[in-house]
């Protein structure tokens, strides 16, 4: 299902920016 893969696309991308985010404090 595209539309699952997408939302998976944008969890993954919420992760990466929280970890950049915290390794940034």
């Amino acid at each position: 299902m595209p539309h699952l893969r997408i939302h998976c696309d944008l969890i993954n991308a919420e992760d990466i920016l929280f970890s950049y985010y915290y390794s940034q404090l």
